[in-house]
């Protein structure tokens, strides 16, 4: 955010900024088809890169799937983008869920981040070693394998916006792993073209605690800071007005706590949301997670559609909010105040004692729920040493469209120190 107090607009000389409206060709339609009142068109579109090969005769081109609804309303649909995450292909599955949802969704292959045996487009990665380049700004800026993931990705944004059953004024991204962290890269792109986004583990500022650090710092600086300028999500966050979810294991193995809350610091003008997991690893088993869903369709977890619909359909969909956090060091309690909790709400927290084991490796246990009201919770730990990390949230009932949906919001993980009778519980 600059010295006014708006948001920071994307400077013409950014290496995306001729990308951010231009609307690629479709060059194939592979196959169109009605099954079970869904409409799959499976396509191929340009891709920037143009053409990767000396002769200039293999043109970049992104495989892409969208499914929507066969029914005729009168009305224009809900939008929804969906990245895979490294190492998978087109979510097609995932698009036929969210169009049984009532949404026009979207999903391509996002170039460099393919299982190799599913590439289904062209590109410079064919027959190639998965994340080749990932983190390579020389020769050139371009020669980054995300340059390609990203640039496919306003290029899919782009086409989804100006389909015609598409209402433009109620977009969506959602994304997994690698493509949380597209997600969160591309919403800082694309600012007030978002209005709602969902990202499961992926995020920015790898520099902050992810896995990818360690390469990163094996750069020499000056293109470490070249690569983090242009690739790391949480350079653009600040951008971000979507509002935002985050769903993050705790003990997740690419994503640290500590980049979580860094992106999601970052974020200046957005309704912002973060729930961790415990004792997961690229998993989400609170109710309304991964592999939780009862409603039949492949979307990653059962309170996306939710979250999307209450966020989209609504010109002012709220969530609760952590307001403040409380602490008493003779007792070992800390409260979580929240905007609000809705009926139904269930409370919960974790503590692990052992601060210096890996974020993997955290055993994250139970604190007790000592009071609830409708706007807080009291937790209290049990006998300590002197420091300690824990996070907070709560599981409630969010209902739309008919349906009733688990739904996740938390604090980001804290530190607290007991020193004497004084509390203090930074985030991390």
């Amino acid at each position: 955010m600059n010295a006014t107090g708006k948001i920071r607009s994307v400077p013409s000389g950014d290496l995306f900024y001729p990308y951010l409206h231009r609307i690629p060709a479709i060059t194939e339609i592979c196959d169109e088809r009605e099954t079970e009142g869904i409409v799959i068109t499976r396509f191929r579109f340009n891709s920037k890169e143009g053409c990767f090969d000396s002769a200039r005769t293999r043109r970049s081109e992104v495989y892409a799937v969208m499914a929507q609804p066969a029914s005729v309303t009168g009305h224009k649909r809900p939008g929804i983008l969906v990245f895979h995450g490294g190492n998978g292909k087109a979510e097609e599955a995932a698009a036929i869920g969210w169009a049984r949802q009532g949404f026009v969704a979207l999903t391509p292959e996002l170039p460099g981040w393919i299982a190799e045996n599913e590439i289904k487009g062209t590109s410079r990665f064919q027959g190639k070693e998965y994340g080749m380049n990932r983190f390579a700004v020389t020769p050139g800026v371009r020669s980054c394998a995300v340059f390609d993931s990203i640039s496919a990705g306003l290029g899919a944004f782009n086409l989804l916006e100006q389909m015609p059953d598409v209402d433009a004024s109620r977009l969506g991204v959602t994304g997994i792993s690698w493509g949380g962290y597209l997600t969160t890269l591309l919403c800082g792109y694309l600012d007030r073209r978002v209005k709602a986004a969902f990202s499961l583990y992926g995020c920015g500022c790898y520099d902050a605690g992810t896995v990818f650090a360690e390469a990163l710092n094996r750069l020499p600086e000056d293109e470490k800071r070249v690569w983090l300028k242009h690739y790391d999500a949480g350079n653009h966050s600040d951008r971000i007005t979507a509002s935002f979810l985050f769903y993050a294991a705790a003990n997740d193995s690419f994503f640290y706590p500590p980049s979580i809350a860094a992106t999601l610091n970052r974020m200046q003008e957005a309704r912002k949301y973060v729930c961790f997991a415990p004792n997961c690893d690229h998993q989400f088993d609170l109710p309304g997670g991964t592999g939780l869903q009862t409603s039949g369709d492949s979307v990653f977890t059962e309170s996306e559609p939710a979250f999307f619909r209450h966020m989209l359909e609504k010109e002012s969909g709220t969530l609760p909010e952590i307001i403040r956090i409380e602490g008493d060091a003779k007792a070992r309690e800390h409260e979580v105040i929240f905007s609000f909790l809705p009926e139904g709400a269930r409370c919960w927290a974790y503590y692990c004692a052992d601060t210096a084991e890996h974020w993997k490796s955290k055993e994250w246990n139970p604190m007790e729920v000592v009071r609830q009201s409708n706007r807080s919770c009291l937790f209290r730990l049990p006998e300590l040493a002197q420091a300690y990390d824990w996070f907070a949230g709560t599981t409630f009932p969010l209902a739309t469209a008919g349906s009733v949906s688990p739904m996740n919001i938390g604090t980001t993980v804290q530190h607290a120190e007991i020193r004497d009778v004084e509390i203090n519980c930074p985030g991390v």
